[in-house]
């Protein structure tokens, strides 16, 4: 049973202009053909770019499908004619053969009471002895007998006749008045070799028994979804639910689609994409993948991280993030782009900018900013096409533009100069300089001192829309804070306790050997690792103890072998055994503590 009421605004969409197709179509029934039709309408639907993605051309493949499904209908709607003609013939050949019937039951009712009568005066005649009256009724009732079983006879050869056309057990029904004519023209329609072509071929039985049926009875049809469609769609809320969705979204239309390999519009979509080669994936989360917008699919939303607890807290970047914010104000120039060594923590201080976003930390001009993490590699990733990073990156910035609170953040910024650049290709910085001249879209990046000078200090036109934030290397009592801020986190996710003597080893050891790196990271990677060796041995099973384990796993294997044999001797004796090796296993948990 399906609920319009589970189906998103989106969904919803593409199933009102499937019935939109199917009245075109002068259809009764909305079917698969139709939601396929919907579907690759639309460009940006997720079904159009999976098969697109494919090296499929979307309007070379709905003009082959529409070209089908037209000379399928003419041809159809032969099939109908005829169909129809054939059961009007028929339905009228029924009708006469009832009106005799009924005749005949008539009859049948009339010498059935004058069997009752004549036996009733049969049995007062013998009673007082007249018998020449008994022998003159008894006359009578065999004549009477005569004549009912050559009545009955004809019944046989007529429900023998009907026999030929219609199943043994609706001319049963038919001849007890149990079933109608029309009735009876149904059944025969549901069981005609045109309805099981048509099953065949995937179009859903109901849709052409409706049209056949308006011919033959005059009654016109309920506009619904078919038999096929309203399977799809309820495998659609199936998948919605197996995935915690509160509504059905266009991916579970299309996924449903495809696998729905029995209906006309799977059968379409299959051979496109190769039958079950293809399909022997899942297509599901590459549909949702399909489906997000081109933020979604390349970027991350770093304010939802942070109302969800998932950035870690940022100690002692006050004043760079202020920098950024003051920078974020300005009314031109106002992107920044933190330049610093690695493992300084730009990143960090970006999180950190988010956090305070979300608390509503910031003036009231950014409160209601989103700032995104943007992946310039899946943005590059598989974009084999000339041109086609060019449209991702257009369609992003589109997007960004028409949304209005979004702040991009683009690590690594230095990427985007060359980036996508491929055979005389517009590279990422210059599409991105105009809107950033104009103010359409705000950036904040990331990037070293050397990749500045070498890549951004090199193109006036892109420095010019910068304005940088330096971020140096934190002193050991800041990084010592940092880490004091990381604790908590540290300790819930190894399940161990830090120190204060720990973290400011840590901070002073790598600050002292370890000379290629930057703190804060070097010393968290350093605090990070102690813990996780510590974890280690602490839930470390010990060699006494696994050899023990060893020994249980391979008696339970012997015991399920015997037991299989019968040997039920053998069974008991290694039940015994396994049950010593479990106490010698308890004992040695107890002596660790365990």
């Amino acid at each position: 049973m399906i609920s319009e009421n589970l189906f998103s605004a989106k969904a919803l969409g593409y199933l009102e202009k499937a019935k939109e197709v199917a009245r075109e179509k002068k259809d009764t029934k909305v079917d698969t053909d139709h939601l396929l039709i919907a579907l690759l309408l639309d460009e940006k639907s997720p079904l159009s770019k999976y098969i697109e993605r494919r090296g499929i051309d979307r309007k070379e493949f709905l003009k082959r499908v529409n070209e089908y499904l037209e000379n399928l209908n003419r041809q159809l709607e032969k099939a109908i004619e005829a169909e129809a003609q054939n059961l009007i013939n028929l339905r009228t050949q029924v009708m006469e053969v009832k009106s005799n019937i009924g005749n005949v039951q008539s009859e049948l009712s009339r010498i059935k009471r004058a069997k009752e009568r004549i036996l009733r005066e049969l049995e007062y005649a013998k009673r007082y002895g007249d018998w020449w009256t008994a022998e003159t009724l008894e006359l009578e009732l065999r004549q009477l007998e005569a004549t009912e079983r050559s009545i009955r006879r004809q019944l046989e050869q007529v429900e023998k006749s009907l026999s030929s056309v219609f199943s043994p057990e609706d001319v049963k029904a038919f001849l007890e008045n149990k079933l109608s004519i029309d009735g009876l023209i149904r059944k025969a329609l549901e069981k005609s070799p045109l309805i099981e072509q048509v099953k065949e071929l995937g179009i859903s039985p109901d849709r052409v028994m409706d049209k056949v049926a308006e011919k033959v009875f005059g009654k016109k049809p309920t506009f619904d979804y078919s038999r096929y469609l309203t399977q799809v769609l309820e495998k659609a809320q199936d998948k919605a639910v197996s995935e915690g969705e509160s509504q059905v979204q266009p991916s579970h239309l299309s996924a449903a689609l495809i696998e729905a390999k029995e209906t006309i519009g799977g059968k379409l979509i299959n051979q496109v994409l190769g039958g079950e080669k293809e399909m022997k994936k899942d297509v599901t989360q590459e549909l949702k993948e399909e489906e997000k917008s081109p933020l979604e699919r390349f970027g991350v939303n770093l304010n939802e991280l942070a109302k969800q607890g998932k950035l870690d807290p940022v100690i002692g970047r006050e004043k760079e993030i202020n920098q950024v914010i003051e920078i974020l104000l300005r009314r031109t120039k106002n992107n920044p782009v933190l330049v610093g060594d690695p493992g300084v923590g730009k990143t960090a201080i970006v999180e950190g900018l988010a956090q305070r976003i979300v608390n509503k930390e910031v003036p009231p001009e950014l409160q209601d900013k989103e700032i995104w993490s943007i992946d310039m590699a899946s943005l590059l990733a598989g974009s084999k096409y000339r041109g086609e990073f060019e449209e991702r990156l257009k369609t992003l910035l589109d997007e960004v533009k028409e949304k209005g609170n979004v702040i991009l953040f683009i690590d690594e910024i230095h990427t985007v100069v060359g980036a996508g650049a491929a055979e005389g290709a517009v590279d990422a910085a210059n599409i991105m300089k105009p809107a950033l001249a104009r103010g359409e879209i705000r950036v904040i990046g990331a990037t070293t001192v050397d990749e500045y000078r070498k890549y951004i200090e090199k193109d006036p036109a892109l420095e010019r829309r910068f304005q940088p934030v330096f971020v140096d290397e934190p002193t050991e009592e800041q990084t010592i804070e940092i880490l004091k801020g990381l604790r908590p986190r540290l300790e819930q996710f190894h399940k161990v306790k830090i120190s204060d003597e720990a973290i400011e080893a840590a901070v002073k050891l790598t600050k002292r050997y370890v000379t290629f790196r930057r703190l804060p990271d070097k010393a968290i990677d350093a605090l990070d690792q102690a813990a996780a060796r510590k974890k280690l041995k602490v839930i470390g099973t010990p060699p006494e103890i696994q050899e023990v384990e060893r020994k249980i796993k391979a008696l339970e294997e012997q015991i399920i072998e015997a037991n299989l044999k019968g040997d039920y001797e053998k069974e008991a004796q290694l039940k015994i055994e396994k049950a010593k090796l479990e106490k010698e296993r308890q004992e040695l948990l107890s002596k660790l503590g365990g």
